[in-house]
Order: structure tokens, then C-alpha cells, then sequence
């Protein structure tokens, strides 16, 4: 009897058994098209057999997820390289399209036909509408500049943004992972499964490291503890930190603090590797301000080169009465050398109340000495703009082992004065004045007589106030000759001047090796897009070789389980009317 009873509690045990394993079938078939979901399989053994060596049916034990370590780390170290170069190979070609448009020929057009209306003023210097074609071409060049410039700067302002949407995400993910870590422990610490959570920390971790390269590992809790390259926890247990982006100005690089209550703030820049915050992180502070950088360069020495021989030449029957420089210094540095001076000279030529040349006015400039001060006293002093010294004044500078003091006439034909960090040039008497030739750059540097006025970049680049106004005051050439083209002819000759990279690229190569810059990082980008997306997807299939439901072999299960199922309650049936048989005895 003791048999037959024992006999139902294995009948009742496989039974639970075949339940538990249809169970499990079904619950992967319907997570077949779950993204992330691993398969399971019930742990089947033998029980522990009788002390006469009889069998007890079945045990079944915890639902085992199947799983690869190796190819799973695998997957997300792969995530993090993918979305480095993804991020960066899609937002450099959109720079890209900033400089080439879809011709390829906005801004390289505008570079042409601005030096081609130069080309054109230097067949016919005296042409109205050939100028006011320069001016046009001109000011197109300058758009050009400030179109490009902005939308770099919008471009960067876009990243800031993404990025600052990005430490957000992964904010969230992290949170959602430190949630899970605390389900995990509770339901293992219980002994119970939690497959399904795993699973969907998996899933959460391998989004996260597409975002941002971490270090991860599962402690003995079931905890997965996540951390900075450089050490620092972003998910310890439960608890989870913060990543902060910080901004000191616009065009300040972005920098990204981890948070760790109570609000105790790390930078944490440098520690990241890979994934997109690593990329939006090299194309905000280093690749986009690069290229901005090379703009300037490109908009400051087509400026500088045009304005310095644009300075010692005159408009058409165009004197001066007065003109102050566009660029000022400070109270401190108005005595201190001048920036971007050439030993060489400059002149001005004055003329009459009644338009005849007078004199002119030659001034030596030593490069690395001259202030603006004693420019203007040097001015001065060929003008004979100062005052003779009295006696008395001779004398006691000699007592005080000085100078004597520089006293400007009241009424002089022309002087030079430095007031708010400014140099103005100044006629009178009815006398006006033109320029000469300069050697020394000095005007061009101020910004006097220019054609450009550029401050800083290639944001501020425009033209001068003087040839907006009238076309006219263009300088062709020297003097007061209407047919002169020397400074058209020097300024066309500009084009192939090698003026970049220490004198070894004129304009167009430097320009052509821009693109050619932004379209090889753009072709490595791809590339390692390429070389990743086939690592992955050769990982991926390595794991899901092991992980993924295969519905063919879920089938065989399924009917495994139904077969063993009715033979159990076969056998049950079986043992029940042996039992009703040996009770009717």
C-alpha cells in the first residue's frame, strides 16, 4: 500500500513537472519579439532516492535563463564604440553640408567672385559700376562668413542641447537600473526567480553603454554596480548619481559633473571614453571649434592681406579731413608695442585749402616698439603739429634730465591724437590730406583706410563703413591718379599668395583641405561605424545562438511537456485503480 501511495506522489511530481515546463514554453513563445528577453528552461533532477536505492520521480528546481557572459559584455562594450562613431559620422556631415551645400559652390563661389570683381576694377579702375559690383561681391563674401559661423554656432548650440538630453536619458536609465537591483535582491534573497528583471537590466545597460562607455560588475546580492572609467559610482545597489553638464560661456568648453548626494559635484570630462556622450563631447569642444577657428583664420588673413594694401591707397578724387582707427586698446596698453607691425613706413600726403599738394608726411615704424602713443607722436613731429618749447621749459627739462614737454598747436594742418584707446588722424586749416604707400602695417592693423574691419573672427568681418557708404573710396591705386590699378593688380595677385599654414597654402588650399579634413573624419566615422556594426551584429548572434527563442524548438517542447503530461495522468489514473482495486479486496 505504502507503494501505490508513493507511486501517486511521483505520478503528482511529474505532473507538476510537465505544468511547470509547458509553462515556461509558453512564456517564451510569447516573448519571442520582446527585445532583450532571454529564453528559459526548468531545472529538471532527479529527487533523492529512497534508502533502497527506489526512485522519487522528479524535482524540479529554479528556471533557469539562458545566458552568455562573454558574448553579452561583448554586445555592450560594442554599443558604446557604435554610438561614438554613429553620433559623429552623422553630425560631421551635416557640417559638411554647411561649407558645401548641395552645388558645393556657396561659399568657394563667393571667394571666386570676389576676387574676380577685384580682376575686373583692375582692367578699368575708374569704373562706377565695376566698384559697385566689388562692394556687391564684397559684401557677399562677408554673409558668406557670417552664414557659415552662425550655423556652426548652431550647430554647437544643437549638441549642448543634445547633450544636455543625453546625460538625462542615461540619468533615467541609471535610475532604473539602481529600481531593479533593489527588485532583483528582495525576490533572489526569497530564492525566487528574476529572470524577467535581469533581462530588462540587461537591456537597460546596454542602452546606457551605447550613450556612455562604464565599467560594470554584479556583486554577490545580484547587485550590477556601475562606475565611471575612472572609478566613481554611477549605480551603487539601489542608489544611482547624477550626471550634470556645465557650460561657463558660449564658446567655453562643456564639461560633465557626476552628482553624488549630498550634492558633492566631480568633473568627470577626461574619464569618458566612448559612446555618444564621448562623441558630442570631441565634436562640441574640439572638432566643430576647429573648424570655426579655421574660418577665422580664413576670414582674418583675406581681410588682413586685402587691407594691407588696400591702406596706402586713396579713392577717386577722395581726400580725407578726419578718421579714427576701428580698433581700441585699453588705457594700458596704448604705451605698450603694437600688435602685427612690419619695419617699414607709411605716408600722408597733405594738400591746401585749395586741393595742391603740400607736403608729405613720412613716418618710420619699428616693428615690436611703436605704440600707439608714439605713433602719434611721431605724426606729430613730421607734421610739426607740436609747439616750439619755450626757454624756460627747455631749462627745466634739463634740470629734471627730461624732455621738454609736447604741447600740440591749437591750429595745425594736421595732427594725431590717442584718446579712448583710439588713434584719430585730424585736419585743419582747411588742409586735407590722402595716404600713401604702407609698409609697415600699421593702418591696416588700426583699421584705417581699410576695405574690411574684422575685430576678432569671422563673425565681426565686414566691410568698411567708408566703402559702404560710396563705392567711390575704394583704392584702385595711389595718389590721386584715376587710372592707377597697382593696389587692384597687388590684391588680385593676393589669390594665390601663400598665405596659410606658414606660408605653404594660398587661399583654395587652405579652404580645399578643410572639406578635405571634415570628409576623412567623416570617412573614418563610417568606417568604424561599419567595422562596429559587424562586430556587434556578429556578437548578437553569438548571443542569441545561446539566449534568443527558437519557436521550432519551443514546439518540440511544447509537445514534450504535453506527452509527458499525459502519461503522468496515465500513470496516476493507473495507480489510482490499482489503489480502488486493493481497497475492493
Amino acid at each position: 500500500m505504502s507503494t501505490l501511495l508513493g507511486n501517486l506522489d511521483i505520478g503528482k511530481k511529474a505532473l507538476n513537472a510537465a505544468q511547470l515546463g509547458q509553462s515556461v514554453t509558453g512564456h517564451n513563445i510569447a516573448n519571442v519579439n520582446t527585445e532583450g528577453f532571454s529564453r528559459q528552461a526548468v531545472n529538471q533532477s532527479a529527487a533523492k532516492p529512497l534508502s533502497d536505492g527506489r526512485g522519487q520521480g522528479v524535482e524540479t528546481g529554479n528556471i533557469r535563463r539562458m545566458h552568455d557572459i562573454f558574448t553579452t559584455n561583448k554586445v555592450i562594450e560594442e554599443e558604446a564604440q557604435l554610438g561614438h562613431s554613429d553620433t559623429k559620422q552623422s553630425t560631421l556631415s551635416q557640417v559638411e553640408t554647411i561649407f558645401t551645400d548641395l552645388e558645393g559652390t556657396r561659399f568657394r563661389g563667393s571667394i571666386q567672385a570676389f576676387w574676380n570683381a577685384w580682376q575686373s576694377l583692375s582692367h578699368e579702375p575708374e569704373s562706377v559700376p565695376l566698384r559697385k559690383a566689388l562692394a556687391q561681391k564684397a559684401q557677399e563674401l562677408v554673409q558668406s562668413f557670417h552664414t557659415i559661423d552662425n550655423k556652426l554656432q548652431t550647430e554647437s548650440d544643437n549638441i549642448t542641447i543634445k547633450l544636455n538630453d543625453t546625460l538625462k536619458e542615461i540619468n533615467g536609465l541609471s535610475s532604473s537600473i539602481a529600481k531593479i537591483n533593489g527588485q532583483i535582491q528582495s525576490l533572489e534573497h526569497r530564492h525566487l526567480a528574476a529572470n524577467d528583471l535581469r533581462d530588462k537590466r540587461e537591456l537597460l545597460l546596454q542602452k546606457l553603454s551605447k550613450l556612455l562607455h562604464v565599467r560594470y560588475y554584479e556583486n554577490k546580492r545580484g547587485n550590477v554596480n556601475i562606475e565611471m572609467p575612472n572609478g566613481m559610482n554611477l549605480v551603487h545597489g539601489n542608489k544611482s548619481n547624477k550626471l550634470l553638464i556645465s557650460t561657463a560661456g558660449k564658446n567655453e568648453d562643456v564639461k560633465i559633473l557626476l552628482q553624488s548626494p549630498p550634492k558633492v559635484v566631480n568633473e568627470v570630462t577626461n574619464s569618458i571614453k566612448s559612446g555618444e556622450v564621448k562623441a558630442l563631447l570631441d565634436l562640441r569642444n574640439m572638432d566643430i571649434k576647429t573648424i570655426r577657428k579655421h574660418l577665422d583664420t580664413m576670414a582674418i588673413k583675406i581681410a588682413g592681406r586685402v587691407n594691407f594694401a588696400h591702406a596706402g591707397g586713396t579713392g577717386i578724387n577722395r581726400f580725407k579731413s578726419t578718421e579714427t582707427s576701428s580698433v581700441s586698446f585699453t588705457k594700458e596698453t596704448t604705451d605698450q608695442p603694437l600688435p602685427n607691425l612690419l619695419d617699414g613706413k607709411f605716408g600722408l600726403v597733405l594738400f591746401d585749402p585749395s586741393k595742391n599738394e603740400d607736403k608729405t608726411i613720412n613716418v618710420n615704424v619699428e616693428a615690436g616698439k611703436d605704440s600707439l602713443t608714439s605713433i602719434a607722436k611721431k605724426i606729430n613731429k613730421a607734421a610739426g603739429a607740436y609747439k616750439q618749447p619755450t626757454q624756460e621749459q627747455i631749462e627745466q627739462a634739463r634740470e629734471n634730465k627730461t624732455e621738454p614737454p609736447l604741447i600740440l598747436k591749437e591750429h595745425t594742418p594736421l595732427k594725431a591724437i590717442v584718446k579712448d584707446g583710439k588713434l584719430s588722424i585730424v585736419s585743419g586749416m582747411g588742409y586735407h590730406y590722402i595716404h600713401d604707400e604702407d609698409s609697415s602695417n600699421l593702418f591696416a592693423s588700426l583699421g584705417i583706410n581699410t576695405f574690411f574691419k574684422v575685430t576678432h573672427n569671422s563673425a565681426d568681418i565686414d566691410l568698411n563703413e567708408d566703402i559702404k557708404k560710396d563705392e567711390m573710396n575704394i583704392a584702385a591705386g595711389y595718389g590721386l591718379v584715376p587710372s592707377d590699378n597697382t593696389i587692384a593688380n597687388n590684391i588680385v595677385e593676393a589669390k594665390a599668395e601663400r598665405l596659410f599654414n606658414q606660408g605653404t597654402m594660398s587661399v583654395d588650399d587652405f579652404y580645399n583641405q578643410q572639406i578635405s579634413d571634415i570628409g576623412l573624419q567623416i570617412q573614418n566615422a563610417k568606417k568604424d561605424h561599419n567595422n562596429h556594426k559587424e562586430l556587434l551584429s556578429q556578437y548578437k548572434t553569438f548571443r542569441d545562438s545561446v539566449a534568443a527563442v527558437n519557436l521550432d524548438e519551443e514546439m518540440t517542447n511544447m509537445m514534450k511537456y504535453q506527452r509527458a503530461y499525459e502519461s503522468s495522468a496515465k500513470f496516476l489514473n493507473t495507480i489510482d485503480s490499482m489503489t480502488q482495486t486493493l481497497i475492493q479486496m
